[in-house]
């Protein structure tokens, strides 16, 4: 079972490095050691754009709040357009970091559950 699987991935692999002009030497010693190192700093990665787009999705939320409170408040004391544009802003970022921050999450739970499947659909885009 672990042989065909195996083979599997080094099919993937050369086909994946016969787009780019790769040759690929799986006899060589050094192969494995360098592509477990490769798909570690994937996933790595990977984990690190989604705890950077979640820290920016906080803070839009954070705007996104303050813009709301402080448009219906100019709303109130002034022309209501104004008041309206920054709480219509504040929904904007506010929507944005409801859909950002479960997205980022879910990438964050497969990178620490399933690694393997990150990198496989990091090269399904490759090649597509």
């Amino acid at each position: 079972m672990e042989t065909s699987i195996s083979n599997e991935i080094i099919k993937v692999l050369d086909a994946l490095c016969d787009k780019f002009g790769i040759a690929v030497d799986w006899s060589s010693e050094n192969v494995l050691p360098y592509l477990n190192t490769l798909i570690d700093k994937c996933v790595n990665y990977e984990i690190t754009t989604s705890i950077y787009w979640i820290f920016i999705a906080v803070i839009a939320g954070g705007f996104g709040i303050y813009f709301c409170i402080h448009g219906k408040y100019i709303g109130k004391k002034t022309d209501w357009d104004e008041g309206f544009g920054i709480f219509t802003i504040g929904l904007i970022c506010l929507f944005a970091s409801l859909v950002i921050i479960p997205c980022q999450i879910h990438d964050l739970i497969q990178c620490f559950t399933f690694p393997e499947l990150t990198v496989f659909n990091q090269i399904q885009q490759i090649i597509n």
